[in-house]
């Protein structure tokens, strides 16, 4: 298990691994799992393939940057994984994600392919853009839901739109506030982050402003019919009610406090009430 765990911190095994649910989300919540379930395991493989292959790729890119910022947790810094390897690992994952997406149809593999092409220009250079940065990587966050909406067709449901949204404003908020933590390395590097072009206290207000957005938002499907099974669902309300509260305490949480490592556990904790989210949504649909 110790030989292994460079690999998973390079793939970020756990990360890809949700990324993968979240596709079977989409699958519950748009009502195409049952009778297709053979596609949504083969789409589960193509996930978890494209989602470590990104993370890979965007190590390989990202090493002088990493190791400015002394990133304990990137394997290619550590100097436990070459780069080499890291870029064979990437390659190899993206090309069985491509593969695999075929058994799924033209039109998903061409979805594939985009967001494997994504990925590698991401890495290269649109990551060192302003803003171009936040909403690629808000995008990946809401990549997911939509693939898992098209596997049968590509009609996207009341329900799923607004979880797509939520997922993007979740990612941009995400992202803005992780590049606080990574600002030495961008500055170094000439990345423009918000946070590097004017200032962490800056930055943390602009990703704050989408914390708040998602707890105002976060509890509509019970005031608006999305979906029957959440609207004027007490349960959901209940359940919801603590997720959105605490996307309120980590935008004020960040708003006091802009040093990395407060920003590395604020990074933690909201993948966590992302995850939590997810399942309040998944659990309130199904019961």
């Amino acid at each position: 298990m110790e030989q292994l765990q460079p690999y998973l911190a390079l793939t970020r095994f756990g990360n890809s691994l949700f990324g993968t649910f979240t596709v079977l989300i989409a699958g519950i919540l748009s009502v195409e799992l049952i009778g297709n379930e053979f596609k949504y395991l083969i789409a589960g493989f193509v996930s978890i393939f494209i989602f470590m292959g990104s993370f890979s790729i965007n190590d390989y890119f990202d090493h002088k940057i990493d190791i400015a910022n002394h990133r304990q947790d990137r394997p290619i810094a550590m100097g436990t994984i070459s780069r080499r390897k890291a870029f064979d690992i990437a390659m190899a994952c993206f090309i069985l994600a491509f593969l695999t997406s075929l058994i799924l149809g033209l039109f998903t593999s061409l979805f594939i392919a985009f967001n494997i092409l994504l990925a590698i220009v991401y890495s290269t250079h649109l990551k060192k853009i302003l803003l171009l940065k936040n909403i690629t990587m808000a995008y990946c966050f809401m990549a997911t839901i939509l693939f898992g909406t098209i596997i049968v067709d590509n009609i996207i449901e009341p329900l799923i739109g607004f979880y797509i949204i939520i997922a993007f404003l979740v990612g941009i908020a995400f992202e803005i506030m992780a590049d606080i933590s990574d600002m030495a390395g961008d500055l170094e590097h000439n990345v423009q982050t918000i946070a590097s072009f004017h200032s962490p206290r800056f930055a943390a207000f602009v990703s704050s402003f989408f914390f708040l957005t998602i707890f105002l938002l976060d509890p509509l499907p019970y005031f608006v019919n999305l979906h029957p099974g959440l609207y004027l669902n007490n349960i959901f309300l209940l359940m919801i009610i603590p997720v959105t509260v605490s996307y309120l305490l980590i935008s004020l949480s960040l708003i006091r406090d802009q040093s990395k490592k407060h920003v590395l556990n604020l990074r933690a904790r909201t993948i966590m009430v992302m995850q939590i989210g997810s399942l309040v949504y998944l659990i309130c649909f199904i019961f």
